[in-house]
């Protein structure tokens, strides 16, 4: 995504917990999802989810969501663990190791939003 100067902004979003929040107005991450699929808004990554890095201002943050446990892992760049069943999702493209076999990943051109990439976590099991 571009913000409103032009300058990328990207990050990674919990799209389960974002639907969940978006069915109550008043909540504070309130994202109006109705508007997003009918084009009259833009889905903008935020401070609040996942990841999200402002690279004009060279700003990085990591958050825990419901389902997942983030941080940060040298080689790896962002691991992601899943709090029901505890498996461990690593997002960076280049990386082989066993964490990448925990989601499937899929990537879509948007003329839109840009490069979008979904990862789909199937949970086996909750603890």
């Amino acid at each position: 995504m571009r913000s409103k100067k032009g300058l990328e902004v990207s990050g990674f979003i919990d799209l389960e917990q974002t639907f969940r929040e978006s069915r109550f107005k008043m909540s504070q991450h309130y994202v109006n999802w109705p508007a997003i699929f009918e084009g009259k808004a833009k889905l903008m990554p935020q401070a609040h989810h996942l990841s999200f890095f402002d690279w004009n201002k060279n700003r990085i943050l990591i958050n825990d969501s419901d389902n997942f446990q983030v941080f940060a892992e040298g080689a790896h760049s962002l691991l992601m663990m899943h709090r029901g069943d505890h498996k461990i999702l690593c997002v960076n493209a280049g990386c082989h190791c066993s964490h990448t076999r925990n989601a499937t990943r899929s990537t879509f051109t948007s003329s839109i939003y840009g490069q979008c990439i979904f990862f789909d976590h199937v949970v086996r099991r909750f603890n």
